[in-house]
């Protein structure tokens, strides 16, 4: 059974990724987010994400990902890029953000200046 509103309030947490186990256990067939995909929308569960954020931390760890090793996201607003962050940040890692519109030369300074080790690039375009 879900905790109650003044329960959640007054439970301590010690990290993000915490915090999202913790949804996942309580209402993990509930909605988590709606997003689109082209003309229309799909949902995916708590469930369904808390699957998705484990694979990719998983996949970060299996790389080799350090604990507080910069991984850049190079992405525009969408659901994988949430993804992507709450997987950095279940495996340890520290996301190193990178706007889209940012020219490559932006680009090359700021992963270069965090010492980021891997990335996570959208499309083509963005990784050249």
């Amino acid at each position: 059974m879900p905790p109650s509103a003044p329960e959640r309030l007054t439970r301590k947490t010690t990290s993000l990724a915490e915090l999202l186990a913790r949804r996942v256990h309580d209402t993990p067939d509930r909605e988590a987010y709606r997003y689109p995909v082209g003309d229309q929308w799909r949902s995916m569960t708590w469930r369904q994400s808390g699957e998705r954020v484990r694979a990719v931390a998983a996949g970060l760890l299996s790389l080799g990902l350090d604990r507080e090793a910069r991984v850049g996201i190079l992405c525009n607003t969408r659901v994988e890029w949430l993804l992507a962050d709450m997987g950095v940040l279940s495996a340890g890692g520290a996301t190193t953000t990178v706007y889209p519109s940012s020219t490559a030369e932006e680009c090359g300074y700021i992963l270069a200046d965090s010492e980021t080790r891997y990335a996570f690039i959208e499309d083509d375009k963005q990784l050249a």
